[in-house]
């Protein structure tokens, strides 16, 4: 027997609603399944903050530098004579060490003792004529005093012949001084201890007054010119009148450093004077500071070397500060800004605190106005940092520096 049509009809109607009636209870089985999520905590985290209590200290203050080392005295050893080169010494090549006084160069003297010899015999005539002209002048006043009366002529006393004479004998005796000073300069000696440059010259070669033999430095003292901004002069002990010093003065110690042969070197030496004009291009003034005997001829053991043409670092020692504030580099949160910490107890805040910098010197960075002695800054970087937010303390905050 066949359904009728209004079994079908109700079928379709109820097959769906029961279809969707049990999708919903199996919801209500899955939803009271799943456990309900525990509820957090809105409270806001406290950040950790490491401090830095102030306290005054003695500080050196200390002002770089960078400089090339040149010889204090150099020189371009020049010809005096003309001649034939007829001796070259060794301590004449290039990067030869020579003493005060050290043959380094001689010319042919021939030609200058054969002119001294004709001097020496020019002065001789000279001599025996002014012999006879005094004699003849005494002679003739004697004549004079037995036959005249009165005051003799100069003519008659032969005056004019006897200056005349004189001076050829200076002329002469001139003339041997040159002659003997020519003769001298045939041989070119060390003016003093140093080392040789550049040899320009060598045996055989002819040379007139004025060549040029060779270039050389002197090895007593070296001297670095330090370029330095005026306002850095404030942080050196400087004679305040230059004009009294001379120019010249017994100023701050200096340490050089540079990398040579190797290894990293240092020397010592001090700021003797203070060039009179200022870079127009640059606005630097320089300071010129000497380092005694830079290649070590009194033979220290610890010492090395310090080598004319070296690239050198330099740390002028500045003044001494007795009651300095300095902080690290990394507590500046930004250039002259710095996080203090406020507040007692579980109560602390952080603020911020405007500073003058005096100088920033290596890690450190000296500050001349703005903190207090006890006030405790932040050495830690705040990315959202909030005026007055609460904070946490590291360490112990008694700390000091």
């Amino acid at each position: 027997m066949k359904p009728s049509r209004v079994v079908l009809q109700i079928a379709k109607i109820l097959l769906p609603l029961g279809i969707l009636a049990g999708g919903a209870i199996g919801m209500m089985f899955l939803i009271q399944g799943v456990e309900k999520p525990e509820p957090r905590s809105t409270e806001r985290e406290i950040p950790l903050v490491e401090v830095l209590q102030i306290q005054p200290v003695q500080s050196q203050l200390v002002v770089p530098s960078r400089g090339i080392v040149q010889p204090r005295v150099k020189s371009i050893l020049t010809s005096r004579v003309r001649g034939e080169i007829l001796e070259v010494s060794p301590a004449l090549a290039s990067g030869a060490f020579f003493k005060k006084g050290q043959l380094l160069l001689r010319v042919d003297d021939k030609d200058y003792r054969s002119a001294l010899a004709t001097r020496k015999a020019d002065l001789a005539r000279a001599q025996l004529a002014l012999e006879i002209e005094i004699k003849e002048a005494l002679i003739s006043k004697k004549e004079w005093e037995k036959l005249m009366k009165g005051k003799p002529d100069p003519l008659v006393l032969r005056e004019p012949q006897l200056a005349e004479t004189r001076a050829r004998v200076e002329a002469a005796e001139a003339a041997i001084a040159q002659s003997e000073l020519d003769l001298a300069r045939t041989r070119i000696l060390a003016p003093y201890d140093g080392q040789v440059d550049e040899r320009l010259v060598d045996l055989g070669r002819f040379v007139n007054v004025g060549t040029s033999l060779g270039r050389i430095h002197g090895i007593e003292a070296a001297e670095i010119r330090l370029p330095l901004l005026d306002s850095e002069l404030a942080f050196l002990d400087l004679p305040h009148d230059l004009v009294d010093t001379g120019g010249i003065f017994e100023g701050p110690a200096v340490s050089i450093y540079a990398e040579f042969l190797g290894k990293p070197r240092e020397w010592k030496g001090r700021i003797r004077r203070m060039e009179g004009e200022i870079d127009a291009k640059t606005q630097m003034i320089y300071l010129v500071a000497r380092v005694e005997d830079p290649y070590n001829q009194e033979d220290e053991v610890d010492r090395i070397t310090l080598p004319v043409g070296l690239y050198v670092r330099a740390e002028i020692q500045g003044r001494r500060l007795e009651d300095a504030i300095i902080i690290p580099r990394k507590a500046l949160q930004r250039e002259g800004e710095v996080f203090v910490v406020t507040g007692k107890g579980q109560d602390l805040q952080l603020e911020r605190q405007r500073v003058h910098i005096l100088r920033k010197q290596g890690d450190e960075v000296i500050i001349a106005g703005g903190l207090e002695v006890g006030d405790r800054v932040s050495l830690t970087t705040i990315d959202s940092f909030v005026d007055g937010m609460a904070v946490k303390i590291v360490q112990d905050p008694g700390a000091k520096r």
